[in-house]
């Protein structure tokens, strides 16, 4: 319901979509905890099994988790957190001191 990839819908779909936020609530929680145990369960089987962990099941876990603190701090589902992420950065939106790293990268490699 919250995918922006819909290409057609019906008229129910559409009234559905209209009314997604409908069937939030804080419960979301319990949903979200569950999705991340499980990918805990994942991470743990992968460590048992091969030694060291799968990276996709890791990423997934982190989008679990990112997902379901956005929902909670917003009351919106977000399919793509890139924009949100940017939004709530503090973070310039470049480096505040590029020639002085460029200039410290020069003369590391020229002492190398």
């Amino acid at each position: 319901m919250y995918t922006p990839l819909v290409e057609s819908a019906t008229p129910l779909a559409q009234e559905l979509r209209g009314m997604r936020e409908a069937f939030l609530s804080r419960l979301v929680y319990q949903t979200y905890a569950g999705y991340v145990m499980s990918q805990m369960g994942k991470l743990e089987q992968d460590l048992r099994n091969r030694g060291e962990i799968r990276w996709k099941h890791a990423m997934h876990l982190v989008r679990l988790l990112l997902a379901g603190i956005h929902l909670m701090k917003t009351g919106r589902i977000e399919a793509d957190l890139r924009e949100a992420a940017r939004d709530a950065s503090s973070l310039p939106e470049q480096p505040s001191s590029r020639e002085g790293l460029d200039d410290l990268l020069r003369r590391v490699r020229i002492a190398s």
